[in-house]
This record gives C-alpha cells, sequence and structure tokens, in this order.
C-alpha cells in the first residue's frame, strides 16, 4: 500500500462520527446494567428491544429480561443531578442539575423510565401474541426504571413502584420472583422473546456506541488481494476487527452464528447504519472495533423498521 494510502486511513481516524455526550453518557448507563443483569445468570436477556406501535412507529427499549420466572422490561437513565416529580401525578420528572462552577440551573423536564418501560408492554405484548404465540396476551411483564448512582432519585425512589438505583435491580428482580416458572420457564415463552427484533451495534475503536439498523444485506470489503468480501448479516454473530496506527490492512475476524469463525485481511470498506430517529452514519472499517448484527433481521425487515427509518 502506498504511503498516501496509510496518511489516509490514519486522517480518516480523525473524521470518524462522534456522539454528542449525552447519548455517549446513556449508552454508558446502558452497559453498566447489561453488566449487572448478566451477573445474575438469566433465563433470557434481550437487550435494546424494538416492537412496532401505532401509527407506523416503534418502541425501544433498553433491557427485556426473564429472570425467576417473570419477565421485565428495564429501561435505564445515567442522569447528575436531583430528580423530582412534576407535579402530584407522578407522570413526568424535574431534572435539577449544578452548573460546573456550583451555580444553579433551572430545572429541565426529564423522561421517566418507569413510563417508558411501562409504554413498551403493550405493543411488545401484541407483536409477541400475533407473530409468536397468542398466549403473551395474558404475559405478565413488570416494568422497572433504573437509575446510576450519579443521581440522587431520594424524591422519587420506590422499590415497591419500580423506581430504584441500578444496584437493587438484583433485589428487585427476587421480589417479584414466580416460583411456579423460575426453575423452568415454558419453551413458547423462551423462544417468542428470543424472537423480539432488536437493534444492530457497532462500536468504534475510541470506545462510541452506535444502535440502529444496518444498511444493506450484507458487511462487504475489499482485501490486499484485490478480492471483495461479501458476509451477509443474517449470518454474522460478531465482527471483530484490528489494526496498527499506521497499518496497511485491518485484521477482521469472523463469527458466525454456525459456530465457525474465519479470519481475513481489508484495505477497505464502510459501515453505514440508521438510528432510531432516522439519522445516517458511516464508518470506515478501520475505525471500529466490533460490529453485533441483530440475530432477528429477518423479523425486523418483515416488520418494515429498515424501510420505516
Amino acid at each position: 500500500m502506498a504511503l498516501w494510502d496509510r496518511l489516509s486511513r490514519v486522517l480518516a481516524s480523525f473524521r470518524q462520527e462522534r456522539l454528542g455526550e449525552r447519548e455517549l453518557v446513556g449508552i454508558q448507563g446502558e452497559e453498566y446494567a447489561t453488566d449487572v443483569i448478566a451477573s445474575l445468570n438469566p433465563q433470557c436477556h434481550i437487550p435494546n428491544a424494538v416492537v412496532p406501535s401505532a401509527n407506523g412507529r416503534y418502541c425501544e427499549t433498553d433491557h427485556v429480561v426473564l429472570v425467576g420466572g417473570t419477565v421485565f422490561i428495564v429501561e435505564v437513565k445515567n442522569f447528575k443531578g436531583r430528580l423530582v416529580w412534576e407535579d402530584a401525578s407522578e407522570r413526568g420528572l424535574m431534572h435539577w442539575k449544578a452548573g460546573n462552577y456550583g451555580e444553579t440551573i433551572l430545572p429541565k423536564p426529564a423522561k421517566n423510565p418507569l413510563g417508558q418501560a411501562r409504554s413498551y408492554i403493550w405493543p411488545a405484548k401484541a407483536y409477541l401474541s400475533t407473530r409468536c404465540d397468542r398466549r403473551f396476551a395474558n404475559v405478565y411483564m413488570e416494568p422497572v426504571g433504573v437509575f446510576t448512582q450519579t443521581a440522587d432519585i431520594t424524591a422519587i425512589h420506590s422499590l415497591e413502584k419500580g423506581l430504584i438505583y441500578l444496584e437493587e435491580l438484583p433485589a428487585f428482580f427476587a421480589s417479584r420472583r414466580n416460583d411456579r416458572f423460575a426453575e423452568h420457564p415454558s419453551a413458547w415463552l423462551l423462544g417468542g422473546l428470543r424472537a423480539l427484533p432488536r437493534l444492530d451495534v457497532i462500536r468504534s475503536k475510541d470506545g462510541q456506541l452506535f444502535r440502529g439498523f444496518l444498511e444493506g444485506s450484507y458487511l462487504e470489503y475489499r482485501g490486499p488481494d484485490r478480492r471483495n468480501y461479501q458476509w451477509p448479516w443474517h449470518d454474522l454473530e460478531w465482527i471483530y476487527l484490528e489494526s496498527g496506527f499506521f497499518s496497511s490492512t485491518d485484521r477482521v475476524t469472523v463469527q458466525l452464528r454456525s459456530g465457525q469463525k474465519l479470519e481475513s485481511a481489508a484495505v477497505q470498506g464502510l459501515v453505514k447504519i440508521v438510528s432510531l430517529d432516522g439519522q445516517r452514519s458511516e464508518h470506515r472499517l478501520s475505525n471500529l472495533a466490533v460490529i453485533a448484527p441483530s440475530p432477528i433481521r429477518s423479523t425486523a425487515n418483515a416488520v418494515g423498521f429498515a424501510a420505516r427509518v
């Protein structure tokens, strides 16, 4: 590879798409929650689950978890500052936050994660009862709103209602345990939850996470041998990418859903992803560390998500 091509790869790393601070902070909270949930050995865990809703829209939730025989819908917030109720109805929240120099900033409305979790339940049950099993219409799903310790939720905290700190999640799960199904959940329940559409995820080398819908039907890149490689997204479980700062190629490790792992090299490659709000971003393979396609791509396409955004 020519010297200019190597320099172009380095320069491209400084021009990569970046998330705003607000989105990045939120994702960090969700990743922390993922670690907590994984430590509990749930019977099923679906992150970033998406279902169609009314008026051609869709609903997304941070985590769908089956543990102790109960299905939980978990929304996570990583706020800094104090949260209080907006009024006596206890629906909306107000967020009080101090400035960088200790000055008081006027409170702003904030989304109630418990309300967000509740709003996901009906569309999820409608989708699952129609596409998977009619019994999902009667499945009980427990909503829970979770905050990291960076937030002061003293004024709204309630273990009974499900507005809690992330560290309290194991105790909350245990308090809602359903002994009838805790040891042996029904096969139809597990199968349906695992069929929930979810978002594709890519991670950049500097740790930024982008979630949405990967464009196209496959991962495509050109190798140093000038050969074009194409891997259908639905066959891929993970794609790991490694390269040195001034390297001429990227090492591509492909983990297939069949269990097979293959390696190759890439000199050119571009991945495009569309976020839930319709924002498109492009990422060179040389700027990425991991690509995780959703395993339910055919289902997602069937409900028209990719076309809608």
